[in-house]
């Protein structure tokens, strides 16, 4: 039994059966972990639009994790409103969401989030805000803790306003963001794409047994000279601009050396899919570290043989990660946004639609 079908098969019995977390008839806890990556997570949008066409609504998850835009996304899925996917292309890019002029001009930061947040969302593309609340699958948007550089995870929200904070905080990154805070906490917190770009750490620690990663990066990479000097451009950005207190600034560090392991090298290659064996010989190194913090966490990796279901201490994670692409995470050509929905939507679809219409676990 492949990991693929382990995690789909469940999400399959679900959808077939019209369960909710309110009323489920298997003993585990699926989480939904959502990349953002700033424009880049028109990319994730496109996968979350291609689930809730196949049927896998919210309510197929016990749980949902998003850091940064992939917050944002989910809130569209939770809702259904799955035409807030063409916010991307048809309402960010004209709307002074980016502004280098604004940013060196210091009028402001070089995102205003709340383009995304108060206009966008409330009035271009109004979100179901109150469907969004009362929905029965746990909703967690992330953040980054500016003073410790961990991670913190807003759930349980009381009304429109806590969200609209929540969001806003996650899709600000760290010093270059136009995030206005509204209470005293939100001013120490910032954008968990230092932290946990990809939040399959939170879903884990909160007590999942199956997680579904949605990522908007790439798994190919520029081994050459110009991958070299991407990431040393990378690095000085982090250094010289996004790195507003010493935890930031080390947290940043940390996760160029692969200290923290999983994240790292889960964000640049995606965990596990069916060529792990292949993408291991691409950088063992980072790999490594990968398996061992999966390990930790008491993750299956690769195949796994057995068809029993996990014991309280395994864990089954399954990674949907999009080809080539070329949406930035700053990237405001409209084609090139649609055209990096689609390699997301093409990607989900690839692995949802040999979802067999019944399970082949026995024990479930």
């Amino acid at each position: 039994m492949q990991l693929r079908t382990c995690v789909l098969d469940i999400l399959a019995k679900r959808r077939r059966e019209k369960s909710c977390p309110e009323r489920r008839n298997d003993p585990f806890k699926v989480g939904l972990a959502v990349e953002g990556g700033g424009m880049r997570g028109c990319v994730t949008a496109g996968m979350l639009k291609a689930l809730s066409e196949l049927g896998f609504d919210a309510n197929c998850f016990d749980a949902a994790y998003g850091s940064s835009a992939g917050a944002c996304n989910l809130t569209y899925y939770f809702s259904k409103q799955m035409e807030g996917v063409d916010v991307y292309a048809n309402n960010l890019p004209d709307s002074g969401f980016i502004s280098l002029r604004r940013f060196v001009a210091r009028a402001g930061g070089l995102l205003d989030i709340g383009v995304l947040i108060d206009s966008i969302m409330n009035q271009d593309v109004p979100l179901d805000w109150d469907r969004v609340i009362s929905h029965p699958t746990e909703l967690h948007v992330l953040a980054a803790d500016c003073l410790s550089g961990a991670t913190r995870s807003f759930c349980s929200f009381s009304n429109e306003r806590h969200l609209r904070e929540a969001l806003r905080i996650s899709a600000s990154p760290p010093g270059v963001g136009a995030v206005k805070p509204h209470s005293s906490v939100s001013e120490t917190l910032t954008d968990p794409m230092v932290t946990e770009p990809v939040p399959i750490y939170s879903a884990l620690s909160n007590g999942c047994t199956h997680v579904l990663v949605l990522t908007s990066a790439q798994t190919t990479f520029d081994s050459g000279f110009g991958g070299l000097f991407r990431n040393l451009g990378d690095a000085a950005t982090q250094e010289l601009l996004m790195s507003p207190t010493p935890e930031i600034r080390e947290a940043w560090r940390r996760r160029r050396r692969g200290g923290d392991g999983f994240p790292s090298a889960f964000h640049a290659f995606g965990i596990p899919d069916r060529e792990w064996l292949d993408q291991l010989t691409i950088s063992p190194f980072a790999w490594a570290e990968a398996l061992g913090a999966l390990a930790e966490w008491g993750a299956n990796v690769g195949v796994v043989d057995s068809e029993s279901p996990p014991s309280r201490h395994e864990r089954y994670v399954y990674s949907i990660a999009p080809g080539p692409h070329d949406v930035g995470s700053l990237c405001c050509e409209p084609e090139i946004i649609r055209a990096g929905v689609k390699e997301g939507y093409d990607a989900a679809m690839k692995s949802l639609l040999t979802v067999p219409s019944t399970t082949t676990l026995a024990a479930l």
